[in-house]
């Protein structure tokens, strides 16, 4: 539902950068903004397990010359900036690369900005929040504070609202219509969106789908979440694992169950279970995921991490959904839905 996590996609482009420099201890040189950036995306300790060992500031004197070490510089492409590299004349390397690196960083800076204009990491604070901590007043406060700040745009309000009513659909103290109320008053929503919040639900409410979305409908989930809470997490901004994820997890280790993703072969069934009596799991060896609906930059994101680490997963879908499409796709099918309704209550009429 979300669109792309702009926090992820940053974390992307510095990733590229330390795996390029290769399996070797490193330094990060960084200017003011630079700085800045990576220190929204990453704790210093998740840095150091990727063996950067080493942060300077290209823009503050007197730092000590380290030649042993790979460095990284992660800069602007400024004059101060390329001035102070005096060793540049000296690396041919760098300077044929020093095209694609300016492209990273402009791109990086221009997510910063957008992070910053918009107020993204307070919006996605939230979100975060709301699906993966689930304390209902303290998400409701939040939201109506979010509502009435000038910066957010329209867009992001409304995502917040539908995670909202998704998450809480029957929570006894329920305040989607007072959140709807506030929105309207301080925001003016257009008809679309309003008849997308009234659609949300009809499309993607308990009642329609199978999954246990939020890890809130069983023991097990709930248990599950709570080890997730207990460990921590590393960025604020990025606690929210798909359900995906999980689902392609269980498949992995034999324990997805047969009853809500039957198996198509028959006599594939009886070898799992025999396998699985004998205490051995028939993992598969590739794994093709089609969604019909539409896929999201997240979960492709997920599916990425997981091949790296050996699972060979082929991800696909009627769609690469970003929130705006999203909201199309959910008018269009509960458009639909009515319209199907309508008709085979019309056609029972007749007879």
């Amino acid at each position: 539902m979300t669109n792309i996590n702009v926090i992820e996609a940053v974390r992307s482009y510095i990733n590229r950068m330390i795996e390029d420099c290769g399996p070797t201890i490193k330094g990060l040189v960084m200017d003011k903004e630079t700085a800045s950036i990576v220190s929204m995306v990453y704790a210093q300790s998740e840095i150091l397990q990727k063996e950067v060992f080493l942060f300077e500031r290209i823009d503050i004197p007197g730092q000590k010359s380290l030649k042993h070490l790979s460095a990284i510089c992660f800069l602007r492409p400024t004059e101060e900036n390329i001035q102070s590299l005096t060793f540049i004349e000296n690396y041919p390397q760098f300077k044929k690369l020093s095209g694609t690196v300016s492209k990273h960083v402009t791109i990086v800076s221009e997510l910063s900005r957008l992070v910053g204009l918009y107020h993204l990491l307070e919006v996605s604070e939230t979100e975060q929040h709301l699906v993966c901590q689930g304390d209902h007043n303290e998400v409701v406060q939040k939201i109506k504070r979010l509502i009435k700040d000038d910066k957010i745009r329209d867009l992001d309000i409304l995502r917040l609202l539908s995670l909202y009513a998704l998450r809480y659909e029957q929570h006894a103290s329920n305040e989607l219509n007072t959140l709807k109320h506030d929105a309207q008053k301080h925001r003016r929503f257009s008809e679309k969106y309003t008849q997308y919040l009234q659609a949300i639900v009809e499309y993607g409410g308990l009642k329609f789908r199978q999954a246990d979305l939020f890890n809130t409908q069983t023991p097990m989930a709930i248990t599950r979440q709570f080890i997730r809470g207990l460990r921590g997490v590393d960025n604020v901004y990025a606690q929210h694992v798909p359900l995906i994820k999980d689902l392609i997890e269980q498949l992995l280790r034999g324990k997805l169950k047969d009853t809500s993703y039957p198996n198509v072969n028959a006599k594939d069934q009886v070898n799992q279970q025999n396998l699985l009596q004998q205490g051995q799991i028939n993992k598969p060896s590739e794994i093709i995921v089609y969604v019909v609906g539409g896929v999201t930059y997240e979960e492709s994101y997920h599916i990425q991490m997981m091949n790296k680490q050996s699972a060979r997963i082929l991800l696909g879908g009627s769609y690469i959904h970003n929130f705006s499409t999203f909201i199309d796709e959910v008018l269009n099918g509960v458009s639909s839905s009515l319209s199907s309704a309508s008709n085979e209550l019309l056609s029972s009429r007749r007879r």
